[in-house]
């Protein structure tokens, strides 16, 4: 949602992997979705769940403080009067952990999509099920049959990582160069002497490794700029979701390059900063400052040899 508000003042002087490609499953009526290519370039597909059939997921583990909880959202079946009761949550234990599989049971383990089946109540009631869908699952290893709800709206709801995505990352990211803005990489540390990295503008980073962390189980950049200084980042903020919500503060040296020339070299820098200068565009401003800030965008224009000058405040919200 937007709120303007305009003030207007009139100054009286004068101031101047390659790509992997499965195979269509036979439909189940009205409810199983057609399996599609998958480029491996996305971990969370939101809509393009047919991406899915035939990948292999990884399920992430999760730091100690939160294993008590288990999983959401495994299930024996998917088309039973109550879904949510506790008999058929899968390997539920109510000892262990009500409502939920157990963390041990299944933590860390890959699973086969076999087939992807919409909601069953989607068609009924679309604001509460329109986004939901049922992987069915075949473990890996012992061969055990499931069905895990996904929520194509929620990322930070899917516990999973694609062996095609992080394969085809490891292999491409390492070498890519990089530039940061400077809030971006504030409050990281050098990994091998754990002081503060320097990241002045238009610095560049290269990506030395792609990784997933073993505290969060969160894909993970490498990187080292040219002064031989090494930090993470979290991959998301770089290509993700992060990076939509906060504004873009992560640019790959293709797209740098394209803005500096665009804004001038004076203004990319101010942007990388985190800084305005009256002629900024709305695009400017929201590039330097994110998406969701109360932004001031600055006007002015000659009117008989005065500067008339208009300031728009716009609120930014979701």
């Amino acid at each position: 949602m937007k709120y303007m508000y305009t003030l207007c003042l009139l100054s009286i002087c004068c101031i101047g992997f390659s790509q992997i490609i499965t195979t269509k499953l036979v439909e189940n009526k009205g409810f199983t979705i057609s399996a599609a290519p998958y480029d491996s370039t996305r971990n969370f597909l939101e809509d393009d769940v047919g991406h899915y059939i035939g990948q292999m997921l990884f399920l992430k583990g999760k730091s100690e403080s939160l294993r008590d909880f288990g999983y959401m959202d495994f299930y024996k079946e998917y088309q039973v009067d109550d879904l949510y009761k506790f008999s058929n949550v899968y390997k539920g234990n109510k000892a262990e952990c009500k409502y939920h599989t157990p963390y041990n049971a299944i933590a860390q383990r890959y699973f086969r999509v076999l087939s992807v089946i919409k909601h069953p109540r989607a068609s009924s009631d679309s604001y509460l099920y329109g986004t939901k869908y049922f992987f069915h699952l075949e473990d890996r290893d012992n061969k055990d049959n499931m069905y895990f709800q996904y929520d194509s709206k929620y990322d930070l709801s899917f516990p999973f990582l694609v062996v095609g995505f992080v394969d085809k990352q490891q292999k491409e990211l390492p070498g890519k160069k990089f530039i940061f803005a400077y809030d971006t990489l504030k409050d990281s540390n050098d990994i091998s002497t754990g002081k503060k990295v320097t990241n002045t503008p238009q610095d560049v980073w290269t990506c030395t490794e792609f990784i997933i962390d073993d505290k969060d189980f969160a894909p993970t950049m490498i990187i080292k700029n040219s002064l031989g200084e090494t930090t993470h980042i979290p991959y998301d903020t770089v290509f993700g979701k992060i990076r939509k919500y906060n504004g873009k503060k992560a640019y790959t040296l293709q797209e740098a390059n394209n803005y500096n020339k665009k804004f001038g070299a004076k203004s990319w820098d101010k942007i990388l900063d985190g800084n305005v200068l009256i002629g900024f565009t709305e695009e400017m401003v929201k590039m330097s400052w994110g998406g969701n800030q109360k932004i001031l965008i600055i006007h002015h224009m000659e009117i008989n040899g005065c500067i008339a000058v208009s300031i728009s405040i716009l609120i930014m919200a979701n």
